[in-house]
C-alpha cells in the first residue's frame, strides 16, 4: 500500500481556556450538525495547518484561541503533532499526539515557503514522506515549469464548500491563470510521471512582444540616427571615398608637420647649445678679467715694493760710504771708532739687493702671464661675438619657421575635424544599415511567430486514455453510490470535468455538481490507490450531500432542481456513507454537512454540532 497521512485529530489552545478539540479516526468521521456552527471554519483551518496562504476568517468564537495543533499519523515518523498560530507563521513539528504546546520540546521548525533544496519546510517534507518530491510540472503551454508542491496536491484532498459546487471543473480553482499548471497537476497525479524532462521553448505570445519591442526600440534607434544625420543624403560610398582622400591628405600633412617640428626642435637645440656656449665663454672672461684684475694690483704691490727696497739700497750705500770717514758725531778715526752696526747695515743692503731682483723676476713672469691672459681675453671675446651672431640667426630662422608650422598644424586639426566629422556620420550610416537589416530580421521573425503560435504549444493535462481510464473509476464510485439511471461517465478533455450521460457536469444544480465533485475527488484517490501512485490518502468534503437540504432550512441554495429531486428520493446517501466507510483500509475521509448521516451507518465516528446550548456539542467552538 502507498504512504498516506491519517489525521487524528485538530485542537484549538489558548491562554485561559479549555482546549477545542475535533478527533478523528482513520477511516469515515462525519461532522453534521447547524448551519454556522464552524463546519467550513473546520476545512479551512485544516487547509491552513497543510500550508493555505489565506489567514483563517475572523470569526466571534475564535478570538480566545490563539493556536492550533493537528494531529497526524504520517510514514516513516509515525504519530506527530504540527503546531501553528492562527495569526500565520512557521510551524513546529512535535513527536506524538498533543493537545497543547510541549513545554519542554522545542520541536522542529518548519517553513510555510516550499523549497526543494531541502525538507526544513512542511510541503517538503509532507511530500518526501509520501514518496513524491523534487517534482516539476509544466505551467505554460511553452514548457516553463514550478515545483510540484503538497499545495498542488491539497485540492484533492482538502475540498471546501465553494468549491464543491463551483461551475468549474474539480480539478480547476478559481485563478484562471493557473488553469494550465492544474491541468498539468492532475496528468502527474493520475500517470505518476512529473514534467521534468519537458524542455522549455519561448512563448510565442511572449515572443512575438518581445520582438514587437525590438522593432519599436529599433524605430527610435533609427530616428534618432535619422535627426543625427540631418538633411544629408550622402551615400556611405561617397563619404567612404571622401575618407579615403582626408586620409591621403592627413598623411602628407603629418608628414610636413613632422619634419618642420623636427627642423625646429634641431634649431631649438642649437640655439640652446649656443646659449649654453655662451654662458660658459662669458663665464670664462669673466673670471680671467678677474684674475688679470687681480694681478694688476699685483703689480702695483711689486712698484711699491721695489720703490722701498730701492730707498733701502741707497740708504745702505750712504750708510757703508760713511764708515769709512772720521764719525761726525766724535770725529773718531774709522779704526779708532767703535761698532756702530756697520755689519748689520751691510746684511741689510744685501738682503735688500737679492730682494729686489727676485720681485724684478715675479714681475717678469707676472707681466708674461698678464699678457697671455690678455691675448686668451680676446680670443673668448671674439668667439662670444660669433656666438651671439649664431644665436641672433638662429632666432631669425625660427621666427620664420614657426608661423609655417603653425599653418600646416591649423590645416591639419581642420582636416582632422572634417574626418572627425565624416566618420561619425558613416558610423551613423553602418549602425542604420545594421539596424534596419536587424528590424527587416525581426519583422520576419515576428510574422513567422504569429504562425506558428499554435503549434509550439504543449499539450496540457492528461491524455485522453488517461481520462478514459479515470472516467472509468468515477462511474465505478457513482455505480456503487446507486446513483438514480444507468449511470455513464466520459472524461470531458477541454473542460478537464466529467460528463454523466453525455451532461457536463458543471450544467448540473448545485446539489448534483456537489455529488458528482466528490465522486471526482474519490475516484482519483482510488485512481492513485489502484495503480500504486502517490496521494496523501485523506480526503474532507464540505457538503457533498446538499441535494438532500431542506430549501427552507436552508435557504440560500435555492429550490431543488428536477435532477436534484430525483437524486434526493434515491437512497444514494446511504449507500455514499456506506461505499467510504468501507474504505477504512485505504484512505480517511471527513464529511462535513447539514444533514443527518444513516442511524446504521457502521465504522464511523460522527460528531454533532447541534448549534443549541445544554444539548450535546454545540459546534467547532464553545459558545461565548
Amino acid at each position: 500500500m502507498t504512504p498516506r497521512i491519517i489525521l487524528r485529530h485538530l485542537a484549538f489552545t489558548g491562554q485561559n481556556v479549555e482546549p477545542s478539540v475535533l478527533e478523528f479516526n482513520s477511516g469515515l468521521n462525519i461532522v453534521y450538525g447547524a448551519s454556522n456552527t464552524g463546519k467550513s471554519f473546520t476545512v479551512k483551518a485544516l487547509n491552513f495547518m497543510f500550508g493555505g496562504g489565506d489567514l483563517l476568517p475572523n470569526i466571534e468564537e475564535r478570538e480566545p484561541y490563539a493556536a492550533i495543533l493537528l494531529g497526524m499519523n504520517v510514514p516513516e515518523q509515525g504519530d506527530v503533532t504540527l503546531f501553528r498560530a492562527m495569526a500565520g507563521g512557521s510551524y513546529q513539528l512535535f513527536r506524538g499526539l498533543h493537545l497543547s504546546r510541549p513545554v519542554d520540546d522545542d520541536g522542529r521548525i518548519l517553513s510555510q515557503k516550499h523549497s526543494k533544496a531541502s525538507d526544513d519546510n512542511l510541503s517538503a517534507l509532507l511530500l518526501k514522506l509520501l514518496k513524491i518530491d523534487a517534482r516539476e510540472v509544466v505551467k505554460k503551454g511553452t514548457g516553463d515549469k514550478e515545483a510540484f508542491t503538497f499545495r498542488s496536491v491539497a485540492p484533492y484532498v482538502l475540498v471546501g464548500e465553494e468549491a464543491m459546487l463551483a461551475e468549474r471543473s474539480p480539478a480547476l480553482s478559481s485563478m484562471r491563470n493557473r488553469w494550465p499548471v492544474e491541468r498539468s497537476i492532475l496528468k502527474t497525479l493520475l500517470c505518476g510521471v512529473d514534467d521534468s524532462a519537458v524542455v522549455p521553448s519561448a512563448d510565442p505570445d511572449v515572443r512575438k512582444a518581445v520582438v514587437s519591442g525590438k522593432v519599436e526600440l529599433i524605430d527610435e534607434l533609427l530616428a534618432r540616427i535619422d535627426s543625427q544625420i540631418g538633411s544629408n543624403h550622402t551615400t556611405r560610398e561617397q563619404i567612404e571615398t571622401e575618407l579615403n582622400i582626408l586620409t591621403n591628405n592627413l598623411e602628407h600633412l603629418q608628414s610636413a608637420v613632422k619634419e618642420r617640428q623636427s627642423e625646429i626642435d634641431r634649431l631649438i637645440g642649437n640655439r640652446r647649445q649656443s646659449l649654453d656656449y655662451l654662458a660658459d665663454a662669458n663665464s670664462e672672461i669673466g673670471e680671467i678679467e678677474l684674475t688679470i684684475a687681480r694681478f694688476n694690483e699685483l703689480n702695483q704691490v711689486y712698484d711699491t715694493d721695489l720703490k722701498r727696497l730701492e730707498a733701502i739700497d741707497e740708504g745702505g750705500v750712504m750708510l757703508l760710504a760713511l764708515a769709512t770717514r772720521p764719525c761726525p758725531l766724535c770725529g773718531a778715526l774709522p779704526e779708532n771708532q767703535r761698532d756702530h752696526g756697520l755689519s748689520e747695515m751691510q746684511s741689510v743692503h744685501a738682503a735688500a739687493k737679492i730682494e729686489m731682483q727676485k720681485i724684478v723676476r715675479d714681475r717678469q713672469t707676472l707681466m708674461a702671464t698678464t699678457l697671455s691672459l690678455i691675448a686668451e681675453t680676446d680670443s673668448k671675446k671674439k668667439r662670444r661675438a660669433e656666438i651671439d651672431q649664431s644665436v641672433s640667426a638662429l632666432d631669425a630662422h625660427l621666427a620664420e619657421l614657426r608661423p609655417l608650422e603653425a599653418t600646416v598644424r591649423r590645416d591639419y586639426e581642420v582636416l582632422t575635424e572634417q574626418r572627425s566629422n565624416l566618420s561619425s556620420l558613416l558610423t551613423f550610416l553602418v549602425e542604420r544599415e545594421r539596424l534596419a537589416i536587424r528590424k527587416t530580421e525581426l519583422l520576419a521573425e515576428r510574422m513567422s511567430s504569429s504562425k506558428s503560435t499554435k503549434s509550439t504549444k504543449l499539450e496540457l493535462g492528461p491524455s485522453g486514455a488517461l481520462g478514459h481510464e479515470l472516467a472509468t473509476v468515477i462511474q465505478d464510485v457513482l455505480r456503487t453510490w446507486h446513483y438514480p439511471g444507468n449511470v455513464t461517465v466520459s472524461f470531458d478533455m477541454e473542460k478537464l470535468d466529467i460528463r454523466l450521460n453525455g451532461k457536463l457536469r458543471t450544467d448540473n444544480g448545485k446539489g448534483v455538481r456537489a455529488i458528482l465533485h466528490a465522486a471526482f475527488k474519490v475516484g482519483v484517490l482510488l485512481f492513485c490507490q489502484d495503480k500504486k501512485l502517490p496521494h496523501p490518502g485523506f480526503l474532507v468534503l464540505d457538503t457533498p450531500l446538499l441535494t438532500y437540504r431542506e430549501p427552507l432550512k436552508v435557504a440560500k441554495y435555492g429550490e431543488l432542481t428536477a435532477e436534484e429531486v430525483e437524486l434526493k428520493a434515491s437512497s444514494l446517501k446511504e449507500y455514499f456513507y456506506a461505499h467510504l466507510a468501507s474504505l477504512r483500509d485505504k484512505a480517511q475521509f471527513i464529511i462535513l454537512e447539514n444533514i443527518d448521516p444513516p442511524a446504521d451507518i457502521a465504522a464511523a465516528t460522527t460528531t454533532v454540532f447541534t448549534g443549541e446550548l445544554d444539548n450535546g456539542r454545540f459546534g467547532l467552538f464553545p459558545p461565548r
